[in-house]
């Protein structure tokens, strides 16, 4: 199985739609046309993140520092100070809070550079750029770098700022393995991972519709629907699965539920002849048909399986029990203004 072959430019805009961060990415200036190699591409945009943070004010937060003091800082610790006869000396020990920038998001950062500053082959212009950022973050405490650093980041109004760096780290951490004979680090493709390339792909899509259609009537999300059940034992409902739609774009007069999928081919072969992969068709029937509960716009609900391509292009419409079914394909080989039209004419 072939794997498509993504432009890095659309997939730089699949990933700032996905993360929701279209803003960040404006004012982190990146032109993602300019690079071959993905690991280039993202040393770049964590040079330029760092750069907009310092500009707006490195992050600081206040932590509680311990200290034997001549004079009275904060709260004495008493416990201590008797414990050590610290208090014939003429020193205190105290506790109080201090105003620093040795927190987890500039651990984080930190971190994420000294990795890519491994990678061997990283462009060496980019790699002086993001030298000079390390320097700036030396004071900051070195950590050995997990998933679970990422979740305990707490980001407010005062630093939201930095969520598209952290991003951007995230997936270099992800995607970033150390040869141990070595000691440098490779940067994988990620593309080549279908998992990951389906969520970002249904990311993609929803946070598109949510950020072109607003404004508009249309209310974009996921839905979760409900079997249209008519006779059964209560008991026997929990083990039906959950139809959860991926994306619902619902207005006065349309319901249109979008079922992404990504493999490599969109098509099946089946005795010489190309057909839709049948589990995806029942899968989509299944929400349209009962979804008709809802009332309203829904009981004539549209739905659509959404497939990315780089070569063949597919549109298939079919009206099947008062529904009508779309079988569609967006080429993510073209400019991005031509995929963003592709999109729109989806609900135009």
């Amino acid at each position: 199985m072939t794997e498509p072959k993504i432009p890095i430019e659309n997939i730089y805009y699949l990933l700032c739609y996905s993360w929701n961060q279209l803003d960040a990415a404006d004012r982190i200036k990146v032109s993602a046309s300019d690079y071959t190699q993905y690991i280039d591409l993202f040393a770049k945009v964590l040079n330029n993140g760092c750069s907009y943070i310092f500009k707006r004010g490195i992050d600081r937060e206040y932590r509680d520092e311990y200290d034997q003091l001549t004079r009275v800082r904060g709260k004495i610790d008493f416990n201590n100070n008797l414990r050590n006869f610290s208090i014939p000396s003429a020193r205190l020990h105290c506790t109080f809070d201090e105003l620093s920038q040795d927190v987890l998001q500039n651990q984080i950062i930190k971190a994420t550079l000294k990795r890519v500053l491994k990678i061997r082959a990283l462009d060496l212009s980019i790699r002086m750029e993001l030298l000079e950022i390390y320097k700036r973050l030396l004071h900051i405490s070195d950590i050995s770098l997990n998933n679970n650093h990422f979740q305990k980041v707490a980001l407010h109004r005062n630093n939201l700022f930095y969520r598209f760096v952290l991003n951007v780290a995230l997936l270099i951490h992800e995607n970033i393995s150390l040869d141990e004979r070595s000691g440098t680090y490779e940067f994988m493709d990620f593309v080549r991972d279908e998992k990951k390339m389906a969520r970002l792909f249904e990311h993609f899509v929803r946070n598109f519709f949510k950020e072109s259609l607003r404004g508009s009537d249309y209310s974009v999300g996921s839905e979760t629907i409900k079997w249209k059940v008519t006779e059964s034992d209560p008991a026997a409902i929990q083990y039906l699965p959950i139809m959860k739609t991926d994306i619902s774009l619902t207005s006065y007069t349309r319901n249109i539920i979008i079922d992404t999928k990504y493999y490599a081919e969109c098509l099946n072969e089946n005795y010489d002849k190309q057909k839709i992969i049948s589990s995806n068709l029942y899968q989509l029937y299944a929400y349209v048909k009962n979804a008709e509960v809802k009332g309203g716009s829904v009981i004539n609900s549209e739905g659509l399986l959404l497939y990315p391509t780089v070569t063949k292009e597919l549109s298939i419409t079919n009206t099947i029990d008062n529904h009508k079914i779309t079988i569609k394909t967006i080429n993510l080989n073209q400019g991005w203004k031509l995929i963003r039209d592709d999109l729109m004419k989806i609900v135009n």
